[in-house]
């Protein structure tokens, strides 16, 4: 891969990573590495029989340089960058992707120190609740996927703010818990040693990163709050710029009671606290609420396709893509359709599952059971009358679909694997970026948003897993968030990848569009290379009309499923982000 950094890109001195103020980095660097040695939640590596690789003191200097440079700029790999402090493994110990590159990096050192894949995501988010929270602050909700098949155990963690029952409109902190839950059914190493390294991040600073300051310069007035400018805004107030240093002291004493005791969070001095903070920023979060709000694992929703397995969580964007996969495997419908019919498929397929969503999504009672949405008879209804090259009629909608508006809603996604298999994916969302623009500033914890009523923020976090049903091996895992798009984005790059055996990287740089199904029109991105497309697509008869930019994914694929020793696997994550993927 080739670097192109400007000139104006390197302005990351050495004291960025650790701390603000230059004139005392050298006394503060010293006395920090004191106290990290002394450190419980020092990660122990003694253990280990496995050959590890030293590095020597020139070497360390041009990994750190390179690593300030990955931090400031997305990138999709880094092939020859693989260097490891002393301690770590030897082998492949997994693979990761996310929209956050000091995220993906975090994860990256824990699954080469032994870690599991949940171990890799939980240790990601803590860092995002401090380097990106416009979108997984400790105030987030969200959704995982997991596939341990070791354990022959796949679930889904559904975590989401309500919108209906006793505390809806409560945003509480659901993602620290759920994290908890993760790790607790599915970790491997030390809760201090995940949660460590993002409570110095918070205490000591970070640059911030390319995605963070394109995240908060889209809204500018999400930091004007009282106590947000004097963290996430310069002198001036304007959002802080990428590399600059971000320091959150109050964010860092609240993850290191987490560290150490995690369930006071919810009840104890910590939950008092929280529920006081957030009171005095104005948002309504009980002690009950607080309490009460908890996450649930619940089955996931499958689509069975010869010796393949498709899995999906039970939630709005997971149901409407396990629709689309359905559809688009349905009787052979992608093989059957040319190169040239496959656009009109594509529309009509996310055409019909959003329009069956306007008839179901926010009903009392919830999803219920997520496969009789997938059954033969409901997809076989749902393909009546579609056409190789013309558009169907505009569906009749009880409801307009909660999917319609392409727009961020402040989610972020990271996907892992490790080296037996074992595989986790995580959306995470604030509602909207940066949540409600309100920061509890005792606690640190930048507050989620309300959920919107039709629950836009929770329909745009996207989730799948294919594996062979026998062997359990993995074949494909992906995330995407960024709006409506989701579910189309996921099941286009499955079916791409896998059927039409597209490499990963060109199906993220592919040209994206969809049919929301009312309005009733299909939406593309405005790029050169989608003309043709909507050129095709109008020719089909479908109204057109254009978008900057759609969604964000990342996606791992292993054709031939995975194998430590023999597998050929790739790992992406999309260039219309600022992330980073990674194999170990």
């Amino acid at each position: 891969m080739v670097f192109s950094t400007s000139a104006s890109r390197i302005r990351l001195a050495a004291w960025a990573l650790f701390q603000s103020p230059p004139k005392t980095a050298t006394i503060n660097v010293k006395r920090t590495a004191a106290r990290v040695l002394k450190s419980p939640s020092m990660i122990d590596l003694t253990h280990w029989a496995g050959k590890v690789r030293r590095r020597s003191r020139a070497g360390q200097i041009v990994i750190g340089a390179c690593s300030a440079l990955i931090l400031a700029s997305g990138c999709s790999r880094l092939p020859g960058l693989d260097s490891r402090a002393e301690g770590y493994v030897q082998g492949f110990n997994g693979a990761v992707a996310g929209d956050e590159p000091q995220a993906v990096l975090a994860a990256r050192d824990i699954l080469a120190t032994g870690g599991s894949a949940a171990d890799a995501v939980v240790a990601a988010y803590f860092t995002m609740a401090v380097t990106l929270p416009t979108a997984a602050s400790l105030g987030a909700g969200g959704v995982c996927l997991v596939h341990d098949k070791v354990k022959a155990v796949e679930e889904a963690i559904e975590f989401t703010h309500p919108t209906s029952g006793p505390f809806a409109g409560q945003v509480a902190p659901l993602a620290p818990r759920a994290m908890q839950a993760l790790h607790a059914k599915y970790g491997h190493l030390p809760w201090t040693q995940l949660v460590g390294p993002a409570e110095s991040m918070a205490r000591l600073g970070h640059p911030a990163s390319r995605a963070f300051a394109r995240a908060v310069a889209r809204a500018p007035g999400r930091v004007s709050a009282p106590g947000m400018a004097q963290i996430f805004a310069d002198k001036l107030g304007h959002p802080v710029a990428e590399g600059a240093p971000v320091q959150q002291v109050a964010l860092a004493a609240t993850l290191s009671m987490l560290r150490r005791q995690p369930a006071q969070m919810y009840s104890g001095p910590l939950a008092r606290r929280i529920v006081a903070d957030y009171a005095r920023a104005g948002t309504l979060l009980t002690a009950e609420g607080l309490r009460g709000l908890v996450p649930h694992f619940r089955p996931v929703v499958t689509v069975e396709r010869g010796n393949q397995l498709a899995l999906f969580p039970p939630t709005p964007a997971g149901v409407v893509t396990a629709q689309a996969w359905a559809m688009l495997y349905r009787e052979g419908a992608w093989s059957d359709f040319g190169s040239d019919e496959r656009a009109n498929l594509l529309a009509e397929v996310s055409r019909r599952a959003f329009a069956d969503a306007g008839r179901w999504f926010a009903t009392p009672g919830g999803i219920g059971d997520g496969d009789s949405f997938v059954s033969e008879g409901r997809i076989d209804r749902l393909m009546e009358g579609l056409g190789r090259d013309t558009a169907g009629p505009a569906p009749v909608m009880d409801r307009a679909s909660a999917f319609v508006e392409p727009a961020d809603q402040g989610s972020t996604s990271i996907i892992a694997l490790d080296v037996f298999g074992r595989a986790v994916a995580c959306a995470f969302t604030m509602n909207g970026t940066m949540g409600a623009g309100k920061l509890a500033r005792e606690t640190g914890i930048v507050i989620a948003a309300p959920p919107d009523p039709e629950g836009k923020g929770t329909a745009a976090l996207g989730l799948m897993i294919v594996r062979s049903d026998t062997q359990q091996q993995l074949e494909f895992l992906g995330a995407a968030t960024g709006g409506a798009i989701v579910p189309i984005t996921l099941a286009t790059a499955a079916v791409k990848t896998l059927e039409t055996k597209d490499t990963a990287e060109a199906m993220l740089a592919a040209p994206r569009f969809y049919h929301p199904a009312r309005p009733d029109h299909v939406v593309i991105e405005d790029r050169a290379d989608a003309r043709a497309i909507a050129d095709r697509l109008r020719k089909s008869g479908h109204q057109i009309v254009t978008a900057p930019s759609l969604g964000r994914a990342n996606i791992l694929i292993c054709p031939r499923g995975f194998d430590a020793e023999r597998s050929l696997c790739d790992v992406r994550t999309d260039r219309r982000a600022f992330g980073l993927a990674q194999q170990n």
